[in-house]
């Protein structure tokens, strides 16, 4: 087997995390369109319910699918947040570490994660991403919360037992929403590098990615190379 020096080897690495970065990206992007869709035909449910034709007999009543329907839209949603950020994300962030740890040992690496860093301001791309998700879970849970609230005095403008379930599975429609919040800080970079030990706990810091991006232009310049 040929031997490579250690910048051929050191690339090929780099390289090869790259390609699984891409990877998660793909499954992410992939996992962010099935909650969308999911979301989609929600609201289209919601919209078959509330026309309630005449003709059209339901086993249940409206306001009471309509709670229903909403408190299974945020575990879905909360199910695909579960995939998307603390499990790809996380291991997305963990191949990010590891390539930036390579760019922070060899200069000849363009610096385009230090970059990223330090582009990035202080919120992470992941902290950006829950918006995503909390904001259509927070909008299904207050309509649940809304519809039971008003169902509870109707027909008969008294407490009914009905009335009473829809706005406990109203209230459940909340808890995703709280575990989204809850959550969504450990998928950070930030909060992520504290559980690594040693120097990879500071890797990203801002003195650090710029360090890096310095290291790399000074060599450049080096090379005689305009930048």
């Amino acid at each position: 087997m040929t031997s490579l020096s250690a910048m051929e080897a050191d690339s090929e690495t780099l390289d090869r995390l790259a390609e699984n970065e891409r990877y998660f990206h793909t499954i992410q992007a992939g996992v962010r369109g099935l909650a969308s869709t999911w979301t989609l035909t929600a609201f289209a449910s919601l919209a078959i319910v509330l026309k309630h034709e005449k003709d059209v007999t339901w086993l249940f009543p409206p306001f009471a699918l309509i709670v229903f329907i909403c408190l299974m839209v945020n575990v879905g949603l909360y199910l695909l947040w579960i995939i998307d950020q603390m499990i790809y994300q996380r291991l997305f962030n963990a191949n990010y570490i590891v390539g930036l740890r390579l760019e922070q040992q060899f200069s000849f690496i363009p610096p385009v994660r230090a970059i990223q860093r330090l582009s990035a301001g202080e919120m992470s791309i992941a902290s950006w991403i829950k918006f995503f998700y909390i904001g259509p879970i927070s909008v299904f849970a207050a309509t649940a919360l809304f519809t039971a609230g008003v169902s509870i005095f109707f027909p008969n403008r008294s407490v009914n037992l009905l009335g009473i379930a829809m706005v406990m599975v109203a209230l459940l429609s909340l808890i995703p929403f709280g575990l989204v919040v809850y959550y969504a800080h450990q998928v950070d970079f930030r909060q992520f590098v504290t559980l690594i030990p040693d120097d990879y706990s500071s890797i990203l810091t801002k003195e650090n990615c710029r360090a890096i991006v310095d290291r790399h232009v000074e060599r450049l310049k080096g090379m005689n190379v305009k930048v």
